[in-house]
This record gives structure tokens, sequence and C-alpha cells, in this order.
């Protein structure tokens, strides 16, 4: 490594870090300089900027100073294997913000009234602790059998196209805009074409994967339940949430 001297000044120049954060950083024995110079000045080598370099990819990944402490003072810290470490979820994020990209596009679309989106795509790309939320919801109801429904779905729309979602949210929105003019016509839930229409919604799930009776009773429940879709289904009508799940268990009793 070059032996080349940095000040505390030139090394906030280069990674954009305050001199005064340096400074916490060497009182906290998270970052030490390589030497004092004359008069206490700090002066650093290449190896601490690397180190740097650790600390604030640790905070980018939202890790506070006393966990990174704890990683990087370990006696078996490896910079390499940490930076592949690194590469790996920078990737994944990478990922995730393009969804949020598109996400974004569609939903700017949605508003201006030129295409709607489904229940699935307005949450496309969203922070892994959303779709662990209603992931754990499902786990609650559901328990082990809910791995074999992630499972499931994963495989049968693993090859789908742009197309097939396209049409798969095409006939979604169409079921829930029907079901939206019964409700406003005031059928009832256990009405017969009510149930024709949840029929339709049924198969569209089974597209993805198979519900047993409780799986599409739990569903209903979700919509019902669940804040981010009450306020989807508001969208066609503002009490379309508890109307479809009421008849989704009329459908579940009646048939599964």
């Amino acid at each position: 490594m070059s032996k080349k001297a940095y000040t505390v000044k030139e090394i906030s120049r280069l990674s954009g870090v305050s001199v005064r954060t340096l400074h916490y950083y060497d009182e906290m024995g998270l970052l030490k300089p390589a030497y004092l110079g004359e008069s206490g000045y700090r002066f650093y080598f290449e190896e601490q900027l690397l180190l740097l370099q650790q600390i604030l990819f640790f905070k980018e990944l939202e890790l506070d100073l006393k966990q990174i402490k704890k990683l990087m003072n370990q006696n078996q810290f490896d910079q390499a294997a940490a930076l592949k470490s690194h590469k790996k979820t920078i990737k994944l994020n990478i990922q995730r913000m393009k969804k949020l990209i598109n996400t974004i596009d569609k939903t700017v679309k949605h508003i201006k009234g030129e295409e709607k989106m489904s229940e699935f795509e307005i949450y496309a790309g969203f922070s892994r602790e959303k779709q662990k939320e209603y992931e754990s919801y499902i786990k609650e109801q559901y328990g082990p059998k809910s791995k074999a429904l992630f499972d499931e779905c994963k495989k049968n729309t693993s090859s789908w196209s742009s197309g097939d979602w396209k049409k798969y949210k095409s006939e979604s929105e169409t079921v829930n805009a029907e079901l939206a003019k019964l409700l406003r016509e005031k059928f009832a839930p256990s009405s017969e074409e009510v149930q024709k229409k949840i029929h339709a919604h049924y198969h569209l799930i089974k597209q993805m994967y198979l519900p047993s009776k409780e799986v599409y009773i739990g569903l209903g429940d979700l919509y019902k339940n669940h804040s981010d879709f009450n306020t989807y289904f508001s969208k066609f009508h503002p009490d379309l949430a508890d109307f479809l799940s009421k008849a989704m268990k009329v459908y579940a009793n009646r048939n599964l």
C-alpha cells in the first residue's frame, strides 16, 4: 500500500465525512489515524481510507456505529469478504430501486387515469419490511403451510412475461369493477350475481396458487383488515374490501 499520508481535512474532502465526525470516529475507537504529527494533527494512510470506506458501506446498510465497531474490531474481519457481501446487497437494492422506479411510473399513469394498477403492483418494489409484513400476516394465519403457498406462487409465475402480468392485471381490475358495480346496486354477497364474479376471482388466484378453503377466507380477511388493501379497493368502492371478504367467505364455504 502507498504510504502517502493524508491530513484529516484531506480525508474529509475525499470522503465527504466532516472533520468533526472523523474526530469522533477516532475518539470512539472506530477509525484511528495512522499516527499523530506535531501538535497532535491526525494523519491517515491508504489503509485508513479503506477502513473508512467500510464504515460508509456499513452505514449505507443502516448499521449503527456500535454495530460497525463490533464487526470491524473482530480478529477475523476480512475486508475483501465484506466488500463482496456489500456488492451482493447493493445489487439487490439496485433491483429493488428499479422496481420502485417502475412502480412510480405506473402510479403516475394510475393517478392520471391512464392505466389502473392491481393490488399487487401498487406495492411492487417496496421495502422488505412491507413485504415481510404481508408474509407475517399470512404466516400467522396458516403457519408452516404458508411457505408452500409462497413457493407455489413463485413457481407458477416465474415464467410470466410482461404481457402475462398485464393480462392478469386487466382481468383483476375487471372483476373488481364488476363487483363494485354490484355493490352499488345493493346485491348481497351471497347473491348468484356476486358469486359468479367471485368464481372468476377465485380462478384468477388459482393462476398463482391453489387456495384451500381457509386460505381463500384468509385472503379475504387480509383485504378487509389491512389498510393497504383497503386503500386499493376503495378506488373502486369505499366498501369493496369488506364486501369482497364476505363474498369470498360465502364462496369458500359453498365450494371449497
